[in-house]
């Protein structure tokens, strides 16, 4: 019963503190979409992900990291 007070206790303060590492949000200028790409995974952090838009460049992420893009 301990273990399962500890259990809730831990999550319910990992609930509380991780909106604090959020990077806010951004809305989109009037009449436009923003599309979020994300990686979440570090798992083969040396790899580059690039990103197009039909033939524009839009960006590159590396690691864990995140791409806004306003369209």
């Amino acid at each position: 019963m301990k273990k399962l007070r500890v259990l809730f206790t831990t999550l319910f303060i990992a609930t509380l503190t991780v909106p604090l590492f959020s990077q806010g949000f951004q809305p989109p200028s009037e009449g436009r979409a923003v599309v979020y790409f994300v990686r979440v995974s570090g798992w083969a952090g040396a790899s580059t992900f690039e990103f197009f838009h039909h033939d524009k460049f839009i960006g590159t992420l590396k690691g864990k990291s995140y791409l806004r893009y306003e369209c």
